[in-house]
């Protein structure tokens, strides 16, 4: 196994995640990036609000 890096003998980088992990993590980043979208438009309706009061 070794230490994380490149494979002796090759220009390839060792395999440290399954296919499974990288699809879970793929998945994990798109509901960050979705969380974070709902937040700026919540956050940009609320200073919108803001400044339309009275």
């Amino acid at each position: 196994m070794g230490r994380p890096g490149f494979e002796p003998g090759t220009i390839r980088l060792k395999a440290e995640c399954s296919t499974i992990e990288l699809a879970t993590l793929g998945n994990q980043a798109y509901e960050n990036l979705f969380v974070l979208l709902c937040f700026l438009v919540h956050l940009s309706f609320t200073r919108l609000a803001s400044l339309t009061q009275v």
